[in-house]
């Protein structure tokens, strides 16, 4: 009996230490950095390669977490990086990497420690920039500069040459020859501009663009069925095998601590529905790019922006007011209702609470643990470093632009 106490005791302290650990690690983790200040300059070349100088301004929040800044990560907008360059004296080198993503590795002379800020700035020369659009008589560009998921930019500033530009979206101004557009951005934002030339502005090569898309066009439908669904079926079946991996080192020592736990107390683990209902109102359409939204997505499509235009959480103790109509909602998912642009979302989860188990007259209790795994793939950027960036090819890469031997600086 006393061996069983000392038993209980441990397990209990063991699950206890687990679940504080887990709980302080999500609350008390805070960003490593932030951007001060990010500027974009692109000027357009003869040959309608693109140099692109980025200006940035980084200060270190914390250098104590994974050590002190020796290096950052910065997005380019596709793989065909023609020539990258220093600018600032601090950069030790410059390496560009296409590997799950294509982004510049900024590596620095000097460590830098919480509080302190680095300011440098490179150069990018890029090609396969633009679409062509022959029969409507115009060329465009659009541009995303390399975002970061886990870090806030206090102002991005992308200027751009106005020198026989015809047409560009979203409202900017004129300064010094380049339309500029500023704004804020939060980790995991991002900024997108679109900018129309006539198709005898720069050495644009249509021809061979036209070529190129209809050499490199892949048809999903010129494939067999069959094999266009094993291929389906291997995706999903690799993707839930990477969820469980993910989730095992953290599930498997608290499954074992409950099961010894629960077998030496003579408790269970039972658990009841917890609804919570969210009322969502939307913006009719993209405050940044006019864009509508599509169903069932909370950011733009096209541009990022965050769609929603106010959240918040209602009470089941008020069932008759103003949201009785969310209240008929009982499984988890988002329901429109009768305002436009309104939605409620309903979130289901069961809490486990602790309840005796009954042993006499032979009875047997079985309960059913329920979990689901999101598995979210999207970022590009994959491997190590400070700089959380998120780059996908935007740029339409089957094109083929000219490269001129005997390019020109503007």
């Amino acid at each position: 009996m006393k061996t069983n106490k000392i038993l209980k005791y441990i397990c209990t302290t063991l699950a206890v230490l687990f679940i504080g650990l887990t709980i302080s690690y999500n609350v008390n983790a805070k960003p490593l950095d932030e951007i001060l200040n990010y500027v974009v300059t692109v000027d357009v070349s003869d040959d309608a390669t693109l140099f692109i100088k980025y200006d940035i301004s980084w200060k270190v929040l914390d250098s104590s977490s994974e050590g002190p800044l020796e290096w950052s990560k910065i997005g380019l907008p596709n793989n065909h990086i023609l020539e990258l360059a220093p600018v600032t004296s601090n950069i030790k080198r410059i390496e560009k990497k296409t590997s799950g993503g294509s982004y510049a590795n900024v590596y620095f002379y000097d460590k830098y420690y919480a509080g302190d800020v680095v300011d440098f700035s490179f150069i990018a020369h890029m090609d396969y920039m633009y679409q062509a659009h022959p029969d409507d008589g115009y060329v465009e560009y659009t541009f995303t500069p390399g975002w970061f998921d886990d870090i806030e930019v206090d102002n991005l500033t992308i200027r751009w040459n106005n020198d026989k530009v015809d047409s560009w979206t979203n409202d900017c101004i004129i300064d010094n020859g380049y339309n500029t557009w500023s704004c804020h951005l939060n980790p995991g934002e991002k900024k997108t501009v679109t900018l129309r030339y006539p198709t005898n502005a720069y050495g644009f090569d249509l021809n061979k663009y036209a070529a190129t898309e209809k050499d490199n066009d892949w048809n999903f439908k010129e494939h067999s069925l069959i094999a266009n669904i094993f291929f389906i079926i291997l995706v999903v079946i690799f993707m839930i095998f990477i969820c469980a991996l993910m989730i095992a080192p953290f599930a498997v020592p608290f499954i074992i601590i409950a099961v010894v736990y629960n077998s030496l107390s003579g408790f269970r683990l039972s658990g009841e529905r917890k609804i919570t209902r969210t009322i969502i109102d939307y913006y009719p359409s993209c405050p940044n790019c006019g864009g509508s939204r599509d169903e069932g997505s909370d950011k733009c499509s096209y541009c990022g922006t965050n769609m929603i235009k106010s959240k918040h959480e209602i009470k089941d103790e008020s069932p008759f007011g103003e949201y009785k109509e969310a209240f008929k909602y009982m499984e988890k998912g988002d329901y429109k209702l009768s305002s436009p642009n309104r939605y409620v979302r309903v979130n289901v989860i069961h809490v486990p609470r602790s309840v005796p188990v009954t042993r006499s007259g032979g009875g047997h209790h079985s309960s059913c643990a329920h979990s689901s795994c999101a598995c979210a793939c999207a970022c590009a950027c994959a491997g190590g470093g400070r700089a959380g960036c998120t780059t996908k090819d935007f740029y339409n890469t089957n094109m083929k632009l000219s490269y001129l031997l005997n390019k020109k600086r503007r």
